[in-house]
């Protein structure tokens, strides 16, 4: 799941030409949402985040510096619900579903609130609120029963909330060297929690919330993204131009996967076969996006889906069909087979 495009969208985008290129033979390439079918105007701002609701309903998008939370219907792609946080102040910001749909807990970044909606009315239902401290991250236990948030900077920290009363619990603090949390996610059997405070890439056991490892993760970016592997194992997180493929249990280096753009965010298909990387570069006069698509059984890139603005995150439907790319110029685009 992506905190993605920090700060890169006070320039025009201007983009290039849809365009969709492959670097292996097609043949070879199992069938992937890589082709585009469709997009919607979201907001007249960036997109960011986008997550999949579990039954593939609805699309929550959050936006750079428009403060709210905008809600896509996937059958007809139609903008249903936007909803303010902040009194409409805020900034790029995550939005993550529980399990099984109910509810979806959105953040801003650098703000001290999180603010739930639910899902069946798309109201906000409840918030929480941090004194004197931002949240930067979010990720949810596969039970749906523990919300962990990255809060603070020099020294950051985890918040661990239980649901759905939103009592914190406990706080998993980090050492003074390590910068604010960009990205974080809780292993599929719920065993340990990952999280992203460069430069270092640190597993956290969630037994009793100790770090059971810490590997070096420097992105030389201004921040970084992690995605795992439905079976647990191997952990993907972003470095410069390459995509790290990383033990889950040691934090060691597999593989190192290059891709031509920076990269915003990584995200797995829901059967493990593909990563997507939602990528874009920004030179000053220009924007252009990327969606790369990596075959994980040998962490080859296979195909490069090309649009008209910078690409800030891919989010897959439940059953693998289509791909939502959340965009830099307030466009959701659908990927299809």
């Amino acid at each position: 799941m992506g905190l993605s495009c920090r700060r890169s969208y006070r320039l025009a985008l201007l983009g290039a030409a849809l365009a969709l290129s492959c670097t292996h033979n097609r043949s070879s390439v199992p069938s992937c949402p890589c082709r585009l079918v469709d997009s919607v105007s979201v907001i007249d701002a960036p997109l960011v985040d986008a997550q999949v609701t579990p039954n593939g309903e609805f699309v929550y998008v959050t936006n750079d510096w428009s403060g709210a939370l905008s809600v896509v219907r996937t059958s007809d792609l139609q903008l249903v619900a936007r909803i303010p946080f902040n009194n409409g102040w805020g900034s790029l910001g995550q939005v993550v579903c529980a399990p099984d749909g109910e509810y979806v807990y959105g953040t801003w970044y650098r703000w001290d609130r999180l603010a739930v909606v639910r899902t069946a009315d798309q109201a906000v239902v409840d918030s929480l609120m941090l004194d004197d401290n931002y949240m930067t991250s979010e990720a949810i236990s596969p039970d749906g029963r523990r919300l962990y948030i990255g809060a603070g900077d020099s020294p950051s920290f985890v918040l661990v909330v239980r649901l759905p009363n939103l009592a914190i619990e406990d706080t998993i603090m980090l050492s003074e060297e390590e910068s604010e949390i960009t990205s974080m996610l809780v292993a599929p059997d719920g065993t340990h929690l990952y999280l992203v405070s460069d430069p270092y890439l640190f597993a956290i056991r969630l037994s009793d919330n100790a770090v059971e490892w810490r590997a070096s993760s420097s992105s030389l970016l201004w921040h970084n993204d992690i995605a795992v592997h439905p079976s647990g194992n191997p952990i993907y997180a972003v470095q410069g131009q390459h995509i790290a493929v990383l033990d889950v249990g040691t934090g060691a280096l597999i593989d190192s996967i290059g891709v031509p753009y920076r990269t915003w965010s990584l995200d797995v298909s829901p059967d493990g076969a593909f990563l997507y990387a939602a990528m874009g570069y920004e030179d000053g006069e220009y924007d252009s996006g990327v969606v790369a698509v990596v075959r994980t059984a040998d962490n080859t890139l296979v195909r490069l889906v090309a649009l008209p603005t910078i690409a800030c995150d891919a989010a897959p439907s439940p059953d693998g069909q289509r791909l939502y790319v959340a965009a830099g110029n307030g466009k959701l685009y659908v990927l299809g087979r």
